[in-house]
């Protein structure tokens, strides 16, 4: 009888604890894909506003079609800039949802009374800046090594 009841403690807490360990790395998951995506967001608006600067300042020339491809990627990159910033402090840690938070009014104040190398330069800097900022709280928060560790 002993010998049964220690085997059914032991089963008990054997899956309790494959229970946890699962639903830890599914959540591990779930935020490194937010983060995956939220990162391929911020690069097509900034490889958007790379092009429209080289247009301005250097006259470069690209196809019709494939800048209504970077817009279009670029305006859907805006929407999950915005969804992340919004969803933020649920999903990500607070520096990387503060951080978003700032993002998003940076982006929304500079719209007004810009010219277009004016309003492409700032969103460039401070998708960049963004960027930068966020590689370093996405490894803090997904518990990655650091890039100099790697």
């Amino acid at each position: 009888m002993p010998a049964l009841v220690v085997g059914l403690v032991t089963a008990f807490v054997t899956v309790r604890l494959t229970l946890g360990r699962f639903r830890e790395e599914r959540w591990w998951e779930r935020k490194a894909q937010a983060y995956a995506d939220l990162f391929q967001a911020l690069f097509d608006v900034q490889w958007h506003a790379k092009r429209h600067l080289e247009e301005i300042e250097e006259g470069a020339h690209f196809v019709e079609g494939y800048m209504k491809q970077l817009a279009d990627r670029a305006s859907a990159g805006y929407m999950a800039i915005r969804k992340y910033a919004a969803i933020g402090p649920f999903l990500f840690s607070p520096a990387t949802a503060t951080r978003l938070a700032q993002l998003e009014k940076s982006l929304d104040q500079r719209t007004y009374n810009l010219d277009p190398h004016e309003e492409f330069s700032e969103t460039l800097d401070a998708v960049t800046a963004a960027l930068k900022d966020l590689r370093t709280t996405a490894h803090r928060d997904l518990r990655l090594p650091t890039q100099e560790a790697a």
